[in-house]
């Protein structure tokens, strides 16, 4: 899958598939993905999401760079204004809900991360594609099981 980049004259950037869909956006220190078919997409996509920026924003040399969450629970946590995707108390990502009277995009769920300071809008490109290309590739399947150790387990 390859992602496609399309600036405007402000800090804004938005992120297309091959398809050209709009999925997501770079604004100023916000990185968003709206392509989630529901809110276990979506918790998926940000723990890997987060996790790939982490690791991402360390190799840009960011400061203040939060451990990574890997298989740790997220929990979802509503401040008022937005609800959150958090571990231990501190957010990982905002949960978008998909708006009720929209089409395409804005009807899919979304998350945004907060880059952290040190990485620009330009240089968080390199984030959304290295987001993009984790998310696109298939999550690890059990091996299938034969029907005479289905009945010995």
């Amino acid at each position: 899958m390859t992602l496609k980049v399309f600036g405007s004259e402000s800090s804004y950037f938005s992120l297309h598939d091959e398809n050209d869909l709009l999925i997501g956006w770079i604004r100023d220190r916000t990185l968003g993905f709206r392509c989630f078919d529901s809110i276990t997409e979506a918790r998926a996509a940000a723990r890997i999401a987060y996790d790939v920026m982490i690791a991402a924003c360390e190799r840009l040399g960011a400061s203040s760079v939060a451990s990574p969450v890997g298989d740790a629970p997220l929990r979802i946590v509503n401040d008022g204004a937005s609800k959150w995707f958090t571990h231990d108390g501190m957010p990982i990502a905002r949960l978008l809900a998909p708006r009720p009277d929209a089409v395409g995009d804005a009807a899919k769920f979304g998350i945004e991360l907060i880059v952290p300071r040190g990485v620009g809008p330009v240089a968080s490109i390199g984030v959304a594609q290295a987001i993009d290309v984790a998310l696109a590739r298939p999550q690890p399947t059990l091996p299938a099981r034969e029907p005479e150790q289905l009945a010995s387990a």
